[in-house]
């Protein structure tokens, strides 16, 4: 059983000499064979970004092993996909993570179990979703990490046999109310490794459910800025003063649609990462590609205060379990309904 740490509502460690201004954001970096060379180049250039600009943390929004996430805490791929992150000082913060649907197609608890192995963790996983807070120069920092297989289950596609419960869901969903509504922090930054919008190759309903259950909850509380993966290139939306960034192209590039979102401010097909600045009530958002070159960068000012009380999820990980072959059946038939009447409601796009 893995039981939530108090320290994931706390900072865990600060850049030595004084408060960081910055996070960094890279997604899908689990390539252990075709487009490591790409993910380790894209490492290498946030190296010498941070060298920098030293950052208080790094966010990697999910899928973080391909093709079928990771068998144990101690499988082989844990050395290779980490070890880009661990050649030098400059990157010596914690990897706050999330799930994305590939790791479901392993063993999700192993990188739980992971966070566990004692000492002081970079690989931060304390849960399938939780909190940290940090403090820098521009105020406290709230990160909340949502596992957004277990919020659309209906895009496992060949993981049915191990759909997380709707009871799950709903709980994981009340967690999120609860920590928004009472939080305090200068800026909140929700992860999830499905993004709300995206002109990626492939619209599907993972997007439209996030977009139905948790965005007016990130509208009615103040949330600055989301943060998504799955799509394999760098884009940017903006929808209500609420900012939604893309940064999934790690160690693969997509195609893209020959038509976006009416939300989507910029986008760029190319191997690189973002960096989230934060200053006295203005967020910047710089985006990079491999080799360091800046690529774009647009300031956005935050939105107010807010309430908070510490908060930690409910359950343990192991107590995520699977559906029965019934529920999995009429989760799928629900799935397909909600799909079609969904379809009626909603015309922006995602990956």
């Amino acid at each position: 059983f893995f039981r939530p740490s108090p320290q994931a509502m706390r900072p865990l460690w600060w850049v030595p000499g004084g408060l960081a201004s910055s996070f960094l954001v890279i997604g899908d970096v689990g390539c252990s064979g075709e487009g490591y060379e790409e993910l380790q180049a894209n490492v290498r250039a946030m190296h010498r970004r941070a060298e920098l600009n030293p950052p208080e943390f790094v966010l990697v929004p999910g899928d973080n092993f391909y093709t079928h996430g990771v068998a144990s805490d101690h499988d082989p791929q844990w050395d290779k996909i980490l070890a880009p992150f661990l050649e030098g000082p400059a990157l010596d913060v914690p990897l706050y993570a999330a799930l994305g649907n590939h790791d479901w197609l392993g063993d999700p608890a192993a990188q739980v179990q992971r966070h566990y192995r004692g000492g002081r963790p970079r690989w931060v996983m304390p849960h399938y979703w939780y909190t940290a807070e940090h403090e820098v120069e521009g105020g406290r920092v709230l990160v909340v990490v949502v596992d957004t297989q277990i919020l659309a289950p209906e895009e496992t596609w060949d993981a049915r046999d191990r759909l997380p419960s709707s009871e799950q869901r709903d709980r994981q969903l009340e967690w999120l109310r609860t920590v928004l509504a009472q939080a305090t922090q200068e800026w909140i930054v929700v992860v999830g490794h499905y993004p709300m919008y995206s002109r990626g190759p492939d619209p599907a309903l993972d997007s439209r459910i996030l977009a139905r259950d948790i965005k007016p909850l990130m509208d009615a509380y103040g949330v600055d800025l989301y943060v998504s993966g799955h799509d394999h290139l760098l884009q940017r939306f903006e929808d209500s003063g609420l900012v939604s960034i893309v940064a999934g192209s790690g160690c693969k590039l997509s195609d893209v649609l020959p038509y976006a979102a009416p939300q989507m401010v910029w986008g760029e097909v190319t191997h690189g990462f973002a960096e989230v600045s934060l200053a006295a009530g203005e967020m910047t958002v710089s985006w990079y590609s491999s080799n360091g070159t800046q690529l774009r960068q647009d300031a956005h000012r935050r939105k107010g205060k807010r309430r908070y009380v510490v908060q930690h999820p409910t359950e343990t990980a192991a107590q995520v379990r699977p559906w029965t072959g019934m529920e999995a059946v009429t989760g799928m038939a629900l799935s397909f309904a909600l799909g079609v009447a969904l379809e009626k409601r909603f015309f922006f796009l995602r990956s």
